[in-house]
């Protein structure tokens, strides 16, 4: 995901201005945005929705703008600056300059969603508001291990910070309490988080209403977390994926469901690895997905405690299984099967690919793939249910590569 660059400014209702002129968003997991052209709801992000109430209009007689104005009225808008620019010690080493000014008729708000990449700065002590079931905090920890936090910019806001909007999280999505906990907002990456008056307007729903700035927020209580990761990587080998993760302690863990997603795709549960309880002892966990398609992938762990509550732990970044360097055929496995075996190839350039199956005379007795493939890894899963038991073999084609090797079905 490149870096990108935005400038703006705004004030805050709730006291804190949040005066930001060039935020460097690096590395997120995901952005999104909508023109906003009238009060509506809003929502690019599965997780977000921005409700605007009210989309700028020129400031009132005597209000402080100066910058371009034209019968009271300006409608020239931010600049909005986006590219492709290098990493530096983890930052985008940029400048940008932005022209902030009135827009009566609306802008664009953005949504950058970051997963389990967050410094993690503390919690200011002094609450700016309850939580759901009334609590006046401040909270204990802020949700960034196991849930996103998110920043928001809006181009259309003016200088005086007129975009009135309500911000609702779904907290459900993270497997968090919806009544015990707040959402957070920041002014700065270096600065202090502050919980804001919360609501929840629905199952699984937090709210903060009437803000008229774009900042940081993210999710915060006072909920244990029964487990505590150290660190969650991933590395490739080929087509293979290997996951390693570590806690420093546990409290009451049943185990993780691995789960994986082509980006932006739908969860899937490939795996499950058992806990080991409750424990202070630091634990190591590690587990491969094998034989995976050529492409991008996202990986996460839901961990599970014996009383069937979960939590989320994402990968910070998106996995990419390459194209292969040559041809290679795989042995089948398992082997001896009964009655299904997978079958393994892979090819490093596009072109027509012929996979079949002979009996020991020689006699095809099945053609599971004849047409044209692209390069990358495939796994072909072959039921043998309706074949006796014996010695077979299977032969691949593609280009001027073939390869045979021998698989046996027991029944």
């Amino acid at each position: 995901m490149a870096n990108v660059v935005i400038g703006f400014r705004a004030t805050s209702s709730f006291g804190n201005n949040c005066y930001i002129d060039n935020i460097i968003v690096d590395n997120p997991t995901g952005i999104c945005d909508n023109d906003v052209t009238g009060p509506g709801v809003y929502s690019c992000d599965a997780a977000v929705t921005l409700d605007f109430t009210a989309t700028p209009v020129p400031p009132p007689s005597g209000g402080n703008v100066t910058d371009n104005q034209s019968n009271g009225k300006n409608t020239e808008k931010a600049e909005f600056v986006e590219s492709n620019i290098p990493t530096v010690y983890g930052e985008a080493n940029v400048t940008s300059s932005s022209v902030q000014s009135d827009n009566p008729n609306g802008g664009t708000a953005f949504v950058w969603r970051y997963d389990n990449n967050d410094p993690g700065q503390s919690i200011n002590p002094v609450s700016g508001g309850t939580n759901p079931q009334g609590d006046p905090g401040p909270p204990t920890t802020v949700y960034y291990v196991n849930a996103a936090w998110f920043t928001t910019t809006y181009d259309g806001n003016d200088t005086s910070g007129y975009a009135t909007y309500n911000i609702d999280i779904n907290a459900a999505a993270y497997g968090i309490s919806d009544v015990s906990s707040w959402i957070l907002k920041r002014t700065d990456r270096t600065g202090a988080w502050t919980c804001l008056p919360t609501t929840n307007p629905a199952p699984g729903i937090l709210r903060v209403t009437g803000l008229t700035d774009f900042c940081d927020f993210a999710l915060g209580g006072d909920q244990a977390q029964p487990v505590e990761l150290a660190s969650f990587v991933a590395s490739t080998n080929a087509n293979s994926v290997t996951l390693n993760w570590a806690t420093t302690t546990e409290t009451n863990n049943a185990g993780f469901d691995i789960e994986r997603s082509s980006v932006n795709g739908s969860w899937t549960k490939i795996a499950n690895v058992a806990g080991n309880g409750t424990t202070t002892s630091p634990q190591s966990y590690s587990y491969t997905d094998r034989n995976i398609a050529t492409g991008n992938y996202s990986y996460r762990l839901k961990q599970t405690d014996f009383n069937g509550n979960f939590e989320y732990f994402n990968l910070s970044n998106e996995v990419i299984v390459g194209i292969p360097t040559k041809y290679d055929l795989s042995q089948n496995y398992p082997n001896p099967f009964n009655p299904s075996t997978s079958i393994t190839y892979q090819i490093p350039f596009d072109g027509q690919v012929s996979l079949k199956i002979f009996d020991m005379s020689g006699k095809e007795v099945a053609s599971l793939v004849n047409e044209v493939k692209t390069a990358g890894y495939y796994t072909y899963n072959f039921n043998a249910s309706s074949l006796s038991s014996g010695v077979y073999f299977y032969s691949l084609s593609a280009n001027n590569f073939t390869a045979t090797k021998k698989m046996m079905l027991l029944k």
